[in-house]
């Protein structure tokens, strides 16, 4: 147990470590190549901290538990909402003045997806491969906004791909990887020797668990008021959680749902409002934050 406890705080520290070298390294990949700090939120922080959850479903998925895998993405991306965006609020408004309508668009469309493919309580291989279908339009869509982005700066200045910022992001990306593992796996082991279920587990602390990075990062983002690649960071996690991780393990083992129906109204209900706010430019403020925040933790008590 005391073993799992250092296990537990050394993660921690490797996950917050490896964010902060993300949000200062991808900010200066920014600059190099000349696109917003939003694009990059959206983009690499958001795939690099979407990372854990891939890992853990898909190796759930393939050790025959994908319902693991299912709770995992669904509470991760009310995490997402519930407890890392609302806690940032809670050191200051938020408000995205960059935030594109078609993200958005696929924000809200990955959701509706995941509730109605879900509300019969089971997805499988034409639901996995429908997933993949959008996540391979969502890739399109990204593409051709950075050709856009790097054609607009060519007419101004030019520009250079920076191979030592890759190099320091992607030993930052491995090290948020091992980092999450420590921390996942050292959280089941105190998990389970107080004998809580795998539904409430998946939906809770590997949940939690997967979503520290994007946790980490947000506060430092906040902090450093970059609020464009915190809510980039947000909007492209809940995406690539659902097209790029949930696609994949009901793919490799189709995923049978029970009793999640609480869960996933609350998961459309966040997305909608979070649309909302960022469709008509309204700030975050604290206010809603704490409420979010209680919502959240009767989310957990009901899981518990």
């Amino acid at each position: 147990m005391i073993y799992d406890f250092i296990q537990f705080i050394i993660g921690l520290a490797m996950i917050y470590f490896s964010a902060e070298l993300i949000i200062k390294y991808g900010k200066e990949l920014a600059y190099s190549i000349g696109v917003s700090k939003y694009f990059i939120g959206l983009t690499l922080v958001a795939f690099g901290t979407s990372f854990p959850e891939f890992v853990v479903s898909i190796n759930a998925s393939i050790n025959g538990n994908p319902g693991v895998a299912y709770g995992n993405v669904i509470g991760s991306n009310i995490a997402n909402i519930a407890l890392v965006l609302s806690i940032c609020s809670l050191f200051r408004n938020l408000k995205s003045n960059k935030t594109k309508n078609q993200d958005l668009y696929f924000f809200l469309v990955s959701c509706s997806l995941t509730l109605v493919f879900s509300w019969n309580g089971f997805i499988g291989d034409l639901e996995a491969i429908c997933f993949l279908m959008v996540f391979v339009f969502y890739c399109y869509f990204i593409k051709k906004e950075f050709g856009s982005l790097i054609n607009q700066k060519n007419n101004v200045k030019k520009f250079r791909l920076d191979g030592y910022l890759l190099i320091i992001l992607s030993c930052s990306f491995y090290i948020l990887v091992v980092g999450s593992n420590y921390f996942i796996g050292s959280a089941l082991n105190i998990a389970y020797n107080f004998n809580i279920s795998n539904v409430a587990i998946s939906m809770t602390m590997i949940a939690i668990g997967t979503s520290i990075p994007e946790l980490a990062t947000s506060i430092i983002a906040v902090y450093k008021k970059e609020h464009d690649l915190l809510i980039g960071n947000i909007v492209g996690s809940n995406i690539m959680n659902v097209l790029m991780v949930l696609g994949p393990s009901a793919l490799i083992s189709n995923i049978s749902i029970d009793n999640h129906i609480n869960s996933l109204i609350l998961v459309i209900t966040l997305t909608v409002m979070i649309f909302f706010i960022n469709f008509l430019k309204i700030k975050f403020t604290r206010i809603l934050g704490v409420l979010l925040l209680l919502t959240y933790s009767v989310f957990i008590y009901s899981n518990f």
